[in-house]
């Protein structure tokens, strides 16, 4: 089943317009996605993703997701983070840490990011993830320089992306 996502302008009001997710590279309109940090004791969830047709394939990154037409970023991160982990999480226990507009590049996106934390859980992989794990910030600073863990402040033109306490 090909994903359909519902067009937003820049100002990340919806447009009535959609897109399939095979359109949505060099599209004029934008989109939604949503990030999850979740963090334990100062430890940060990542995982190894299984995509072939990732942005970056085959490289550590968060729980991401594309809001698909007729969901909210909160019901995406909660569906993203049981197909990718088999982990079903509370709303109440996800708070939006803040929107990320990307006006520059090949994809206009505005990036949602959820905040959890909670102590690790049990985790299924899917073909999406092929391996879990606990990094500390500065373990995830250095697999971004050398390039083996999504650089997104570069990919979402924020340098403030992690910004922000958790």
């Amino acid at each position: 089943m090909m994903d359909i996502v519902d067009c937003v302008d820049s100002n990340n009001r919806p447009t009535g317009q959609t897109l399939s997710r095979d359109g949505l590279k060099g599209a004029s309109c934008y989109f939604r996605v949503v990030h999850l940090w979740w963090t334990h004791a100062g430890q940060w969830l990542v995982q190894k993703r299984g995509k072939a047709d990732d942005l970056n394939p085959y490289m550590w990154a968060f729980t991401t997701g594309l809001v698909t037409t007729g969901e909210t970023p909160l019901s995406t991160v909660i569906r993203e983070t049981q197909e990718e982990l088999g982990v079903t999480l509370s709303p109440d226990s996800l708070r939006l840490v803040k929107i990320v507009p990307t006006h520059t590049g090949a994809y206009h996106t505005f990036a949602y990011i959820y905040h959890l934390d909670h102590p690790p859980l049990p985790m299924r992989l899917s073909d999406e993830v092929l391996a879990t794990d606990w990094w500390d910030f500065a373990t995830i600073q250095g697999k971004i320089k050398d390039t083996r863990f999504w650089n997104y402040p570069k990919l979402l033109d924020a340098p403030d992306y992690f910004d922000e306490d958790v």
